[in-house]
């Protein structure tokens, strides 16, 4: 490589080798090995953004992701980014400021919905628990009392930084509360164990 500075021409004999990791099986709840069949539409050509192909693409992706929600909701949406990134386009889309919410910061992960609500500037109740311990649902229920005005609840379902599930049939009850006080939006960030959870 030569390299042009200052007027003066220097030349370095060094090269970089290719990228070759060493495999790796991945067991823990992400990263994960990616099948070989996505590593191979990986290398396809790419398409830009506004491509008529791409948004028959999209569409299919949608049409697949409605099943997997079980819903036939026309709004659902692919998010481009990484695995939280859903959850912050819900939750800034959804918080006008001085909005209240009820956050159950289970670990980590459900923490950051904390955090995005705040930089909404929404008035946040966080209901933190010990690691690996599920949200207590008779203060859950309290919480609901306390704060009628509360416009979303939203917790995660699997907090993978503590190994934590949500068993949501004790919520239900509060939840169902919650919506007789006051008009409040369930959000529950489940990207991790989606495969595995019901949604019945």
């Amino acid at each position: 490589m030569t390299q042009l500075i200052m007027g003066k021409s220097e030349t370095y004999e060094t090269t970089l080798p290719e990228l070759n990791p060493t495999y790796r099986l991945l067991l823990g709840p992400g990263p994960c090995n990616v099948d070989p069949r996505i590593l191979r539409i990986a290398s396809a050509p790419q398409l830009g953004h506004i491509d008529p192909e791409f948004f028959e693409l999209l569409e299919e992706t949608t049409q697949l992701l409605r099943r997997v929600f079980q819903t036939k909701n026309e709004m659902t949406l692919c998010v481009s980014g990484s695995g939280f990134s859903g959850a912050e386009a819900v939750l800034c889309n959804l918080l006008q400021e001085g909005d209240t919410v009820i956050a159950g910061s289970l670990g980590f992960f459900s923490g950051q919905i904390v955090e995005i609500s705040e930089r909404c500037g929404a008035k946040v109740i966080s209901l933190e628990t010990q690691p690996g311990q599920p949200l207590d649902p008779e203060i859950l229920e309290q919480t609901f009392r306390d704060h009628p005005e509360t416009k979303i609840f939203a917790t995660a379902i699997a907090e993978t930084s503590t190994g934590l599930w949500q068993p949501l049939e004790e919520l239900e009850t509060c939840t169902e509360l919650l919506s007789r006080l006051a008009k409040t939006t369930p959000l529950l960030e489940r990207r991790s164990c989606l495969p595995s959870y019901s949604l019945q």
